[in-house]
């Protein structure tokens, strides 16, 4: 990967995780941006607020987590966008799909969390 690549994507990260984190502090997910509006109204806004209004009782390493999700829900939601559009072979876009669905249980898992304040079950596994 060139230098000019690699720049350019820490760029854009930044960009992400800059708007993601003032979309939490401000309790407004609607500045993010239009191309994920499908995924943002079902599934990040709500997160968005859960977090906000617990973020205050997590810790730095919890918030870089749930900020980390909420980036791939994001890019998964811009994949299955492009996928629809050009109209991918139906396996790629499935695994789009489970992929959504993992990161959509994982969310509701931290969201429950949250609510209850409770920790972790002995058996939960990070997988990144």
């Amino acid at each position: 990967m060139s230098t000019e690549t690699k720049r350019r994507k820490t760029e854009n990260n930044g960009k992400i995780n800059q708007l993601v984190k003032t979309a939490i502090e401000s309790e407004d997910p609607s500045i993010l941006p239009q191309e994920f509006t499908g995924i943002k109204t079902e599934y990040i806004e709500p997160l968005i607020k859960v977090l906000a209004k617990n973020i205050k009782c997590v810790n730095i390493t919890e918030k870089i987590k749930y900020i980390k999700i909420i980036k791939s829900l994001l890019s998964k939601a811009k994949n299955i966008k492009n996928a629809e559009c050009i109209t991918l072979p139906l396996s790629e876009n499935v695994i789009d799909h489970k992929m959504l669905y993992f990161l959509k249980g994982k969310m509701l898992f931290i969201k429950s969390c949250l609510i209850k304040n409770e920790e972790k079950p002995e058996n939960y596994q990070e997988i990144e």
